[in-house]
């Protein structure tokens, strides 16, 4: 997060509200954004975040008494004049480098925020602004609504806690975001500090256009881990059950950051407890411990972006604006984030687009109806597809209290059992060799091998929400419907006469068909694609 105030950005572009400081302020952010996306320095940062923080829109003339909460500063007019001159000539500026923008409401939320008390009536009224204006909605694409910023408790109108009031408390902005005509993707925060999502699966959000996700604030400490414990199996355990809307929807870490103890002065943290000096961010961890944890959860999920919190936690902004270069602060420390997050981000950003290559000019034409055999592997990263071995193919997972597929005759694309399933492959990068995630559509889960205990034989286990994560299927420390799992839902995939086989990374052991799911020799695979996906098909 990088605020238009003037504190938090160092006084680099002065103090003022005159026009001239607009112009000195939207010109700084721009040459931010600029450095953001200095591709030639190796720098691959695509996403930025930002709020006024109340400096622009506010008058303490307006607050009822001194000790006021902020939001009872706000000046309508500073606001809309906040709005034409900074927010949107800087998104403008920032969408045509490249960026995609989350946008920040002005104030952060009081410890209590009850479902139409005044901080939720004045923050609907900034989206109302916002979401209205015709630029803002000219670049829905690239621009995220993010409706408020860390929530801790949030209560009923009558003042009461419920699991009702938050989802009621964001649908309300929702709704309003929606009918004032912005089309854009919508990120809904949770509790506790945007720690805390579990509200959202009892009452999800309704939005009439389904383009919304959540945005997730991850610091060392929460979710049960810390540099003490730190455990990649175990942060996703403990992240899907304060998270669990991950499993059906996007998620974007909108604050994280890290960095070890250090000698100096200690601080207060978020919940005014003392802790000892760190290099200089909110969180205090490593990243071999508790960062390495946090970065293979987010990389496992795949639907979990992540940005590294203000952008002078990723470069130096005084040597950027100086002297035109990227300089990771903490003198480059692998140990803290702005480190990991400039190697994760240039591991991202230089993956290429799979382009055809003169191999596919003999590979005829798919069309609407006429299903193609895949040959090569990167194929499969770019079309949907099924999959069959011999006269029998997979289907979708049974809607019977089971998470199998099922083998079956080749039958039309559904979203039930019965029906075939369709599959892409994401590449995941393991220790210098690439493997591939084969992610079901239409259900958003993979495919990984499993065993029934009691003798029942092997299984194709669907594990919801895109994750490689043990305990999905469990409920009170044993795997539901008596499943037990096996491998890391990775697979090695070899392109042969006829198709592909599929060897899990964990066990060794080979794709199989209906009589023996995991093989030690290799069973083919046809997979087969067409030019449209089905209706329905979850990209």
């Amino acid at each position: 997060m990088h605020p238009f105030h003037p504190y938090f950005c160092g006084n680099r572009w002065g103090w003022g509200h005159d026009d001239a400081a607009v112009e000195r302020c939207v010109d700084y952010f721009d040459k931010l954004c600029a450095g953001l996306m200095e591709r030639k320095q190796g720098l691959y940062a695509n996403m930025i975040r930002v709020t006024d923080d109340g400096y622009w829109c506010s008058d303490d003339r307006h607050k009822p008494s001194k000790d006021a909460h902020y939001h009872t500063a706000f000046d309508r007019p500073k606001f809309d004049r906040y709005v034409e001159k900074v927010l949107v000539p800087f998104t403008e500026n920032a969408v045509k480098r490249g960026l995609y923008v989350i946008i920040r409401p002005s104030y952060c939320a009081p410890h209590d925020a009850p479902v139409d008390g005044s901080y939720h009536r004045h923050i609907i009224e900034e989206w109302s602004v916002i979401a209205a204006n015709k630029r803002i909605q000219a670049m829905s694409g690239q621009v995220l609504l993010e409706l408020q910023n860390e929530p801790v408790d949030v209560l009923t109108r009558d003042g009461q806690k419920s699991p009702s009031a938050l989802p009621e408390y964001c649908q309300n902005m929702m709704d309003v975001v929606r009918k004032k005509g912005f089309k854009g993707v919508v990120l809904v925060p949770g509790s506790g500090y945007q720690s805390n999502f579990r509200d959202f699966a009892k009452h999800p959000i309704k939005d009439p256009l389904k383009n919304y996700g959540f945005a997730v604030h991850v610091y060392p400490g929460w979710y049960g881990q810390n540099d003490d414990n730190a455990d990649p199996d175990r942060f996703m355990a403990h992240f899907l059950d304060s998270v669990p809307v991950v499993r059906d929807y996007p998620c974007v870490v909108t604050e994280v950051d890290w960095s070890p103890e250090c000698h100096g002065k200690s601080k207060l943290n978020e919940f005014g407890q003392e802790v000892k000096a760190n290099y200089g961010t909110w969180g205090t961890a490593s990243t071999s411990k508790w960062g390495d944890a946090y970065l293979k959860t987010i990389e496992r999920f795949g639907n979990v972006s992540t940005i590294c919190g203000d952008i002078n936690l990723l470069f130096k902004i005084d040597d950027w604006l100086k002297d035109k270069k990227i300089v990771i602060p903490f003198d480059g420390n692998p140990e803290c984030s702005p480190r990991a997050f400039f190697d994760l981000y240039a591991k991202w950003g230089r993956r290429k687009p799979v382009k055809p290559s003169v191999r596919d000019v003999g590979m005829p034409k798919p069309l609407d109806g006429i299903e193609v055999p895949l040959r090569y592997t990167r194929h499969l990263t770019t079309r949907f597809f099924r999959m069959a071995t011999g006269d029998e193919e997979l289907h979708m997972p049974a809607a019977n209290a089971s998470l199998d597929f099922s083998y079956g005759p080749k039958s039309s694309v559904g979203r039930s059992d019965g029906f075939a399933a369709l599959f892409k492959a994401v590449p995941r990068d393991v220790d210098g060799k690439t493997y591939y995630q084969i992610r079901c559509y239409g259900v958003n889960c993979v495919l990984r091998t499993c065993w029934l205990e009691g003798g029942n034989g092997d299984t194709l286990c669907a594990h919801p929400g895109g994750g490689l994560i043990e305990g999905v299927c469990r409920e009170n420390g044993k795997h539901r419907f008596g499943q037990d799992q096996e491998g890391d839902g990775l697979w090695e995939v070899e392109e042969v006469n006829g198709g592909f086989t599929f060897r899990n990374r964990a066990t060794g052991k080979y794709l199989g068909g209906h009589s023996a799911k995991q093989s030690h020799t290799p069973v083919v695979w046809e997979c087969t694609t067409r030019a449209v996906p089905p209706k329905g098909a979850r990209r």
